[in-house]
């Protein structure tokens, strides 16, 4: 320690959280019966980290946000802050996308159409890429049946599931209420100013964040294997950090798609951020009327039943050689389009290029029948089809979290 340091800085603190909470996971094996009851462990450690997490944001957000950016250029301590923003972040993404434990190999179910980098999961097959403890977490419980048999297992358990958390950590990028009431007139008038969260600071990191988990854009958002070190490693989203690297499958469906969306959309009327809420809109065809013009939406049409959903269109972005939408509500029908265009046969042009309207949407085929006609061999488009209708409950599911956040008002009339 050299004579000016005055003890940990607000970035070694975020290190020794990051270093606490992978420690934390040995808690999740069970011990035979000197753990505590399963029924009463729930999801209480990540939990407690993540808030943390948001405790230090707040603080770090305070102090950035008094400074201009040729100030913290020149401040060493406002640049442990800058630092520490991002670790925290990074952290969060960490907490929500930690992949499974076990053997993986390039999976096309997890890898989005169109896709540049194969996105590998779980798999009996042989690769490079092993994932352990602590970097690999359990996303599901397992039970000890050979000693609580086919009565008692339940108190038995061998791990417990690491599934809540991630939910939590993904919530806590948006979740706005303040960690310390200021005792101060503005406060009692107002009190508004102190609603701050990640989302408040980054926007655009965080956004795509979201888009990414709830567009299945794993090679965009999802861990990375470190080779040289045999670990994964979590690149901050928007960058370009680690980008030769594969990408795993961040162990997040829709039963946390689906709370996800929720918690975005209920945060986001909390702080009064409407450009979330915008961004996150999707309606229903009929719903949008008036609501923006034609050129500014993004449409998708489940042929099946008809049904068409429309988006905010808030441009564009090339991301690992291929464009993506800004708009978080945009980005899940475009993802809902490409994986429409992945299982059935659709209209293409002479040079079999896919034949997009203004929206873009392409045209599916039908056979004589009137049904649809999958793609690929039989297995492969049993796949395919499966996962593009398994997409569309995703699609519905934030359609209806949008209406615990409506930007119309509670009353919303269009609902």
């Amino acid at each position: 320690m050299h004579a000016g340091d005055l003890g940990a800085d607000v970035y070694e603190l975020v290190g020794h959280m990051k270093e606490q909470f992978a420690a934390g996971y040995i808690n999740y094996f069970r011990r035979g019966q000197t753990a505590p009851p399963y029924s009463s462990f729930l999801a209480p450690i990540g939990g407690g980290e993540f808030h943390k997490a948001q405790t230090l944001h707040w603080q770090v957000a305070q102090t950035l946000g008094r400074a201009t950016p040729a100030e913290i250029d020149a401040d060493p301590q406002l640049k442990g802050y800058a630092l520490a923003e991002t670790e925290l972040v990074r952290f969060l993404v960490a907490g929500a996308f930690a992949p499974e434990s076990g053997n993986y190999a390039a999976t096309a179910n997890v890898t989005p159409p169109g896709g540049t980098t194969p996105v590998f999961d779980v798999s009996t097959g042989g690769s490079n890429v092993a994932v352990s403890a602590p970097d690999g977490r359990f996303i599901q419980v397992e039970f000890d049946d050979t000693k609580g048999g086919s009565w008692d297992y339940t108190n038995f358990p061998k791990h417990y599931e690491y599934e809540r958390e991630k939910v939590l950590a993904l919530a806590s990028l948006f979740d706005a209420r303040p960690s310390l009431s200021t005792v101060a007139r503005e406060t009692a008038l107002d009190g508004r100013a102190l609603r701050i969260s990640f989302r408040s600071s980054m926007p655009a990191v965080v956004d795509d964040i979201l888009a990414s988990a709830l567009a299945e854009d794993w090679d965009l958002v999802g861990p990375a294997w470190d080779n040289p070190s045999k670990s994964v490693v979590y690149p901050l989203p928007g960058t370009n950090e680690n980008a030769s690297a594969p990408r795993l499958f961040g162990n997040f469906g829709y039963r946390q798609q689906v709370p996800a969306a929720i918690y975005a959309n209920l945060f986001a009327r909390y702080a009064e951020d409407r450009g979330l809420l915008a961004s996150l809109r999707i309606y229903r065809d009929g719903e949008a009327i008036s609501r923006f013009p034609d050129g500014e939406a993004r449409k998708f049409t489940d042929p099946t039943t008809g049904t068409t959903y429309v988006a905010r269109a808030l441009g564009s972005r090339v991301r690992n050689g291929r464009a993506v939408e800004n708009g978080i509500g945009a980005r899940v029908l475009s993802h809902a389009n490409a994986l429409l265009i992945d299982a059935y046969e659709v209209d293409r042009g002479a040079d079999g290029t896919v034949v997009l309207d203004a929206f873009g949407r392409a045209t599916p085929k039908k056979a004589a029948d009137g049904a649809l006609i999958p793609r690929g061999t039989s297995a492969d488009a049993t796949m395919r089809v499966q996962r593009y209708a398994d997409y569309l409950g995703v699609v519905d599911a934030v359609v209806l979290a949008a209406r615990a956040g409506r930007e119309g008002g509670w009353n919303s009339s269009d609902e």
